[in-house]
């Protein structure tokens, strides 16, 4: 009887075959085909953790990203403000106000001029008309245009005197460096320094304001002739010149410099 049932198991065209039937190499492979690609869908599709956001919510926040306001440049191009920028602009500080200006005004006067002297009355009035008149910066650049006249008439250079003088003042300039020049004389100035300078006097009216300075300054001065013999001065020779020059501006003008109007020695 057990071979019996043995033999129908192994039988070619028995309805029952058992264990082989089900381990055919065939369905080993329909089989592992079906295992990689289940691996791989789940790979990319990933897997639900409970926690997705409902599909109306997140096309909602879309939606509210679209519809964000954007900021255009200059050049038209629109900008998407980044995470985090500020929607407010940087505020620059802002200018002085005239009481402070008034004061450091003041201030720079009681220094220059001394506080309650004639100077410093007078400089007060000059502050009343311009309210950015600082008496220190003035004295500053007057020293500062005093050494640049001096060399360049000493050098014949036209130019830097046209930006630095008056009209009249100019003229006298170029009238003296033509007959240098028609003598062919040459001048050479070596500037020592400024001793000493102070505001002398200022005066306010039509519409001017005019500030005299006087200045105590050293150079060395010697003129040659075309033959290169000195007509004038020494080369080893310091001289002290005390001179007295008057600046003047137009009141509230756009132009800041101030021009030299007259000199005179002391």
């Amino acid at each position: 009887m057990a071979r019996t049932l043995l033999a129908r198991l192994n039988s070619k065209d028995g309805r029952y075959h058992g264990m082989n039937e089900i381990f055919d190499i065939g369905n080993i492979i329909i089989l592992a085909i079906a295992v990689i690609v289940f691996l791989k869908l789940r790979s990319v599709l990933g897997q639900r953790t409970g926690h997705e956001r409902p599909p109306n919510e997140v096309t909602e926040r879309f939606s509210k990203r679209e519809q964000q306001p954007q900021k255009q440049t200059s050049d038209g191009d629109n900008v998407v403000p980044l995470p985090g920028a500020s929607e407010t602009p940087v505020q620059q500080p802002a200018p002085l106000e005239e009481r402070e200006l008034l004061e450091q005004g003041k201030s720079a006067i009681d220094r220059v001029a001394g506080r309650g002297t004639p100077v410093a009355e007078q400089l007060l009035k000059v502050l009343e008309v311009e309210k950015t008149f600082n008496a220190q910066e003035f004295l500053n650049g007057a020293k500062a245009a005093y050494e640049m006249i001096v060399v360049g008439f000493a050098d014949g250079d036209r130019k830097v005197l046209q930006n630095l003088l008056s009209e009249d003042v100019f003229s006298g300039f170029s009238t003296a460096l033509q007959e240098r020049e028609s003598r062919k004389e040459r001048v050479e100035t070596t500037f020592i320094g400024i001793d000493k300078a102070e505001i002398a006097g200022a005066i306010v009216g039509g519409g001017m304001i005019e500030v005299t300075v006087r200045i105590k300054s050293q150079v060395i001065t010697t003129t040659r002739n075309v033959d290169g013999v000195i007509v004038e001065g020494d080369p080893a020779q310091v001289v002290e010149n005390n001179d007295i020059w008057t600046f003047s501006r137009k009141i509230d003008a756009a132009d800041p410099n101030w021009l030299l109007i007259a000199t005179s020695s002391a």
